[in-house]
């Protein structure tokens, strides 16, 4: 059973978004917060898996995140919102939000992103993947990839898991992750968010 916790300002999307939890078979609501400071600290309540996170034009996304994975360590964090400039996407990805999308989203849509997230996929709405991927397009090829490394990396950024980028250039998925690995060490990061975070940055933004 997937734990979630839902967390945003707005009362009627707290209210959506738990009854859109509730009607999923393997999860859970295990609390419905305002602001990310009410959110239970670790052994002070209940263990998350997923947290849907709000986040407003106005808010700092790098320290909202930091304050979840101080309050819940270990979970993912799929972030929703009406609208994220460039700076709060990639500052929440550098922090290691799991996904992006859209606070209006359809229920049905928004319990598979919650499966996805929990099963270590990235979800994004085609918008949030654009901008990265214009990112990526922009960045200099200073990183010294190999040419299989950027076809890679190309589709890490389009949010793509190691199954999909194995089918789509027909190796093993057992390739992929030697990729990566070797991406990852190029890049000098540690995480598929902070690999995206990297394109955006080295593209000169």
């Amino acid at each position: 059973m997937i734990s979630v916790a839902v967390v945003t300002a707005s009362r009627s999307l707290r209210l959506a978004w738990q009854t859109t939890v509730d009607k999923m078979p393997n999860a859970r609501c295990t609390g419905v917060f305002a602001a990310v400071n009410a959110l239970p600290k670790g052994s002070d309540g209940p263990p998350i898996d997923v947290v849907l996170l709000g986040l407003g034009a106005r808010d700092r996304a790098t320290r909202t995140l930091e304050l979840v994975q101080e309050a819940a360590p270990g979970a993912r964090v799929l972030v929703l919102a009406a609208q994220l400039s460039d700076e709060q996407l990639f500052s929440a990805l550098r922090t290691g939000a799991g996904g992006f999308l859209s606070q209006n989203i359809f229920p049905q849509a928004l319990q598979q992103a919650i499966m996805q997230l929990h099963s270590g996929e990235t979800p994004l709405t085609k918008e949030v993947a654009q901008r990265i991927m214009n990112s990526f397009k922009a960045q200099r090829r200073s990183d010294n990839l190999s040419e299989r490394e950027q076809e890679v990396y190309r589709l890490l950024c389009e949010g793509k898991n190691y199954r999909e980028i194995a089918d789509e250039l027909f190796v093993s998925q057992n390739t992929v992750r030697f990729h990566l690995k070797n991406i990852y060490k190029k890049l000098g990061v540690k995480s598929r968010h902070e690999a995206m975070a990297r394109a955006y940055e080295a593209g000169g933004y």
